[in-house]
This record gives structure tokens, sequence and C-alpha cells, in this order.
């Protein structure tokens, strides 16, 4: 706990709990901790300058756009309806999985690390997924 102490977070021991339990077999010490989940108490204030070169193409604003608004409309904000949902979402739209999900883990986390990405949407909740995606899209489309 103080490895994210240094950081001024704070966190419930719910929301502590779920994170701890997604990365606990991607950290070995504490220090690990920090590197691994920083991104579950705070909004990343980069992103990765290889990733956007490889990852954000012309269009990927416009679609991340359009996948905020619609997570917007998901009830059931769990895991697999969220993944279900999402590549519904991208398949009506006829635009593949690997044209948007790197660029959207860029928004959540700042680079290509961490666990599920559909784990991370779930923790993270609603609001604080739209918010990144719409904070990462307004500062890249401004590089």
């Amino acid at each position: 706990a103080k490895e994210i102490e240094t950081e001024n977070i704070v966190a419930d021991k719910n929301y502590l709990s779920k994170v701890i339990s997604l990365i606990k077999d991607r950290i070995t010490l504490l220090p690990d901790f920090k590197a691994n989940a920083l991104f579950f108490f705070k909004a990343p204030e980069t992103y990765d300058a290889k990733m956007v070169k490889d990852k954000w193409k012309e269009n990927t604003s416009v679609i991340l756009s359009e996948l905020a608004e619609f997570l917007s409309s998901i009830s059931d904000f769990t895991e697999h309806n969220i993944e279900n949902s999402v590549k519904e979402f991208l398949n009506n739209k006829n635009i593949s999985l690997g044209q948007v999900l790197p660029a959207l883990r860029l928004c959540l986390v700042g680079s290509a690390k961490g666990p599920s990405l559909f784990s991370i949407v779930e923790i993270l909740g609603k609001q604080v997924t739209i918010y990144r995606i719409k904070k990462a899209v307004e500062t890249i489309t401004k590089q």
C-alpha cells in the first residue's frame, strides 16, 4: 500500500482488491505493484509515442469517440458483456479489433502493458473509461 501512498492515491478496499486480484500474477515484489497498477488509480499523463505512431491511424479518433458514446449505452458493465458488446459494435462497422483495441488500451493505460483490456475497462468503470478515451483523443489529436 505504501507504493501507491506516495502517489497520493486513495482507493477503497473493494476497488483495491479487484486490482490486486487482476494483477497478482504480474508482480513479484511490492515495487512491481506501482509499475503494473498505477494506471488503475491515475489517468495516463503521457502516451507511449511508439504506440501512438504504430496504432493511431487517421480514423482512430473518430472510431474511439463513437466507441465512447457506445460504451455509455451499456447497462451491464461487466467484462464479458463489455467485450461482446464492443466486438459486435466494431463488427457492425466492419472495423477489426486490431484497428481499435490497441488504441483503446493506449487511452486507458498510456502504453501497451496491462492485463486483459476488458478487465481494465470493467474495473475502471464506465465514467472513467469514457473520460480517458475522450482525454486521449483530445491529447493525441493535438500532437
